[in-house]
């Protein structure tokens, strides 16, 4: 679709920067506004539009441009805005505002496609274009700059064919915008699930894809199409999703999205192969062509059942997957307190372990404390990509009958570095920890236990002089 000119409103001046701007006859939701604004030489007041407005350009001088895609909404009122000067034309058959520039010519990048001019210069004359091409004198405002009357006009041209686009003008100073026309946009790519991925049904499932754009114009509309394979009671079912929940078996549309969170699986059925694609619409009208295809398969969710077993700062954690599809990937096992409702913040943590493993043994320096309560929290991954949430065993408690004191501490302050011995050490320890304070901060250094002493070197820097020292 060609861009044409819907129309325009006399370029106007304020001395405040207020201003209401009626918009030209016939103008309608889709079509594209691009107003110019100047400031005054102090670059006040400043030029600001209402939410929804991009700004394309802004020069040195405050001259800017800023455009948007009309909705019912704007037509309401006039469109209000501050700016000493403003110059506003609307644009039928438009997606957006590409390229910007400061010359009298620019290269379009698209057929159909037009380019939009303001010139402005510090006299008194009228500001003209001796070779336009057609599409006569838009607006001439103008206001004083710095003492000086300053002009300023806009012209614009269409070309059938994308190429260089030229208009001679008598102005001294320039803003070029490419004025993008309607084309359908490129087809999608798909991101997320993974071609082939197995997802949780009933359960919530993710969409996302990258919309590829024309000349970078967000899409005004995609459309989101899920075909479900199977044979009963019908080969295949089509949905269209308006929103999370929205299932639908007749075309529907939604806001230029670029994925969709937490979508309901339940419609689609239990093992069935089902194929998805999206298209996307610069206008909210003409779609361009769906992504390729990609597939996923609606699978019940794997579940764990867990246990734990052992005494003192011995435990073992235990699990029984039911998987349902392939094999155990992966597995993960965090300790919290029991009193926690999520392992969000576990005093051990495996990490994502890969295997078939169905238990650990979690070691003794997990950082339990005596007499407390905790949950081993358990989840495992299976073929597919499906997973379990994480679920928690009973409660257990922890506790065990501290080991004996050293007999003795010893210091060799004179020594260097200085050196701490903890003595009298048997089979029933198995790490020492010296505390020492120094410059009135406390540090604390750890060391395996053997049968015996177990000795310290304490750096003097950057420590200095350690005092205070207990194992």
């Amino acid at each position: 679709m060609a861009v044409t000119l819907r129309g325009y409103t006399q370029g106007t001046f304020s001395s405040t920067g207020a201003q209401s701007v009626v918009w030209p006859s016939g103008t309608v939701a889709g079509d594209v506004a691009v107003v110019f604004c100047a400031t005054g030489s102090d670059k006040k007041p400043t030029t600001a539009l209402p939410s929804g407005w991009t700004r394309a350009y802004v020069t040195s001088d405050g001259v800017s441009v800023w455009w948007k895609r009309l909705v019912t909404g704007d037509l309401a009122s006039a469109l209000a805005l501050t700016a000493r000067v403003q110059l506003l034309q609307v644009f039928a058959g438009a997606a957006g505002v590409g390229k910007t520039g400061r010359g009298e010519s620019m290269a379009l990048t698209q057929d159909g496609g037009a380019f939009l001019l303001c010139g402005w210069k510090s006299t008194t004359d009228d500001l003209t274009a001796s070779a336009k091409i057609h599409a006569t004198d838009v607006v001439n405002s103008s206001y004083l700059y710095k003492g000086t009357a300053r002009k300023f006009n806009t012209w614009w041209v269409a070309l059938a064919t994308k190429g260089t686009a030229y208009i001679d003008t008598n102005a001294s100073a320039f803003l070029a915008i490419e004025i993008l026309p309607q084309v359908a946009p490129y087809a999608p790519t798909l991101l997320l699930p993974d071609d082939e991925a197995y997802v949780d049904c009933p359960g919530d499932m993710d969409f996302r894809w990258k919309n590829n754009t024309v000349g970078g114009i967000p899409p005004a509309a995609v459309r989101l199409r899920v075909t479900v394979h199977r044979t009963f009671p019908d080969p295949t079912l089509v949905y269209y999703l308006s929103d999370a929940t929205g299932w639908s078996t007749s075309v529907q549309s939604m806001p230029g999205y670029s994925g969709l969170s937490g979508v309901y699986t339940g419609p689609l059925g239990v093992n069935h192969s089902c194929t998805w694609a999206v298209a996307s619409s610069a206008d909210g009208s003409t779609f361009g062509p769906y992504s390729d295809n990609r597939t996923f398969t609606t699978n019940a969710k794997p579940t764990v059942t867990v246990s734990v077993s052992g005494s003192g700062l011995t435990r073992t954690v235990s699990w029984t997957p039911t998987i349902t599809n392939g094999v155990q990937v992966w597995w993960r096992v965090r300790i919290c307190p029991s009193a926690d409702t999520s392992p969000a913040n576990p005093i051990y943590d495996t990490g994502i372990v890969s295997g078939a493993d169905a238990s650990t043994v979690i070691p003794a320096t997990a950082g339990w404390t005596n007499g407390a309560s905790y949950k081993a929290w358990v989840e495992f991954g299976q073929t597919g990509g499906q997973q379990t949430v994480p679920t928690a065993s009973s409660a257990f408690t922890v506790s065990w009958t501290p080991p004996a004191a050293p007999t003795s501490v010893t210091a060799q302050p004179s020594s260097r570095p200085m050196t701490v011995s903890a003595n009298g050490l048997t089979g029933s320890h198995s790490r020492i920890r010296l505390s020492f304070t120094a410059n009135g901060t406390t540090y604390t250094i750890y060391a395996t236990a053997v049968v015996g002493t177990v000795s310290f070197d304490v750096p003097l820097a950057p420590y200095m002089v350690a005092t205070d020292c207990s194992v």
